[in-house]
C-alpha cells in the first residue's frame, strides 16, 4: 500500500506513525515514482518532443530521475490509456514500462478545464 492514510482515512493516523511507515517501506524497497509530463518546444513554442520527468522517490528526497521520452503518437497514448484505467479504478499505483508511477496527487486535466494553449481541440501530432 503505498498511502495507508488515504485508503483507510484518519482513523489510521492512530495507529501508523507516518515516519516510521516510511522509514520502513524505505528499508524494504518499496520506492515509487512520481512524474510530470516534460515537453520540449520548438522554436514557436509548439510541442517538439513529449515525455516524462521521472523521480524515484526516498524519505531524504529523490533517489534518481530520468526524462523518459515518448517514442510517438500511439506511445503517449497508450500511456495515457493506462493511467486513466488506473484513475478509474482509484488506483495508487500504475504500473507502466518498468515503472511504480504513484497516482496519488494527479488530477485529470479535464476538471482543471486546463488546455495548453498549442492544443486545438484535435489529435496532437508531436512528431
Amino acid at each position: 500500500m503505498a498511502n495507508p492514510f488515504a485508503a483507510l482515512g484518519e482513523d489510521a493516523s492512530k495507529v501508523i506513525d507516518p515516519e516510521q511507515f516510511e522509514r520502513e517501506r524505505e528499508r524494504a524497497g518499496l520506492l515509487f515514482d512520481r512524474f510530470t509530463a516534460h515537453i520540449q518546444p520548438d522554436a514557436l513554442g509548439y510541442p517538439e518532443r513529449v515525455g516524462l520527468w521521472i523521480e524515484t522517490a526516498a524519505r531524504a528526497g529523490a533517489a534518481g530521475s530520468e526524462i523518459r521520452w515518448f517514442a510517438d503518437d500511439h506511445e503517449l497514448e497508450v500511456f495515457i490509456g493506462t493511467v486513466e484505467r488506473c484513475l478509474n479504478r482509484q488506483l495508487q499505483l500504475c504500473a507502466w514500462s518498468g515503472f511504480e508511477l504513484e497516482l496519488l496527487a494527479i488530477r485529470p486535466a479535464k476538471s482543471t478545464g486546463y488546455a495548453p494553449r498549442w492544443w486545438n481541440g484535435k489529435r496532437p501530432g508531436f512528431w
